[in-house]
């Protein structure tokens, strides 16, 4: 199996967010230092990685490479949605599942829409 393997999707503070697992090849069984994911991201390999993305609220504009996350926005784009979504990576040299695992990437993305967030405020007081 290639391609996504699995897909979350959750709410915070408002905003759309996805953390999606993705791999390279053959699914294999988990190793013990990962037991700790979360549940239904139990099929982890040396080649997998997870990447997060934000759905942006409708008509808010600003640069996403000024946002701070995890190797920077590596995806900014209108989804089939018609928003723009962004997203970052974790499949940059050194990352691994141990450093990168759902935890993590789950509290970049809320980082990300906190930033977010904070720039919407700014703009409405503006």
């Amino acid at each position: 199996m290639e391609g996504r393997v699995m897909q979350t999707e959750f709410e915070y503070k408002g905003v759309k967010c996805k953390i999606v697992l993705n791999t390279f090849g053959v699914i294999k069984e988990k190793s013990p230092e990962l037991k700790e994911l979360e549940e239904g991201f139990n099929y982890i390999t040396q080649t997998d990685w997870f990447c997060g993305y934000v759905r942006v609220p409708e008509g808010l504009e600003f640069d996403s490479l000024d946002l701070l996350v995890h190797g920077g926005v590596t995806y900014d784009q209108e989804e089939d949605d018609g928003f723009r979504w962004i997203g970052f990576d974790c499949i940059h040299f050194g990352d691994n599942m141990l450093k990168c695992n759902f935890p993590y990437v789950e509290k970049e993305v809320k980082s990300l829409v906190d930033q977010i967030i904070e720039l919407k405020n700014k703009k409405e007081v503006n």
